[in-house]
């Protein structure tokens, strides 16, 4: 059970990056014990040690400090995924499990953020719209590899890029959510080599 920090400060006392890697915290401990929708400010600050006034000198509302946390994630993923959007010929399937690897540490490392934005979409247009922006880039950068796969022969021939670059892209955001998440060391691994067989498969078997 979470023990929440027992002092609190104030926003003059805090530098923006402390008060943002504080109220990120908070929210990890919030989510072990309630969903991201009944999550108070008062609940997230008290477990961020941080006064509520702080909160509001960054963050409009909650909506706004979950489509925050959200931005920085997916930019963390995307990121990560720099690595695999750079392959080039020959792929190996060990490139295709470093790469996965990669992009399932950077979301664990943000897994709050991702599950407040499943949890509170529904109910929060930003919240949906950075959720929306997110698989959207994420499917545009997959199919720009994918496109240069076909043209230098690292990816299989008749693969048809942005149909193909949409389903990994829903196939992978879901999974992470629903597999990896919960899953232990040892599952996460089946889990990994599991999914490097679907995409090597998809997309790479058979390259020239």
């Amino acid at each position: 059970m979470s023990t929440p920090p027992r002092t609190t400060q104030s926003p003059r006392a805090l530098g923006d990056d402390q008060a943002r890697r504080l109220l990120r915290s908070g929210l990890e401990r919030a989510l072990e014990h309630e969903s991201a929708t009944q999550v108070s400010i008062d609940r997230l600050t008290q477990e961020a040690g941080v006064a509520r006034s702080t909160f509001y000198v960054y963050f409009e509302d909650k909506g706004d400090f979950v489509s925050t946390l959200a931005a920085e994630a997916h930019a963390e993923v995307i990121g990560s995924a720099d690595y695999w959007m750079g392959l080039s010929a020959p792929i190996t399937k060990d490139d295709v499990r470093e790469a996965v690897e990669r992009m399932v540490d950077a979301f664990r490392t943000h897994y709050a953020a991702f599950v407040a934005v499943q949890e509170l979409a529904a109910a929060d247009a930003r919240v949906r719209e950075r959720a929306a922006a997110f698989l959207d880039d994420a499917s545009t950068t997959m199919t720009a590899h994918i496109t240069r796969g076909l043209a230098e022969g690292f990816v299989r021939p008749g693969v048809d890029a942005g149909r193909v670059a949409l389903w990994l892209t829903l196939l992978l955001e879901r999974g992470l959510h629903t597999l990896i998440l919960p899953a232990d060391a040892d599952e996460t691994d089946d889990y990994v080599a599991a999914l490097v067989d679907i995409v090597w498969k998809s997309i790479y078997a058979g390259a020239a």
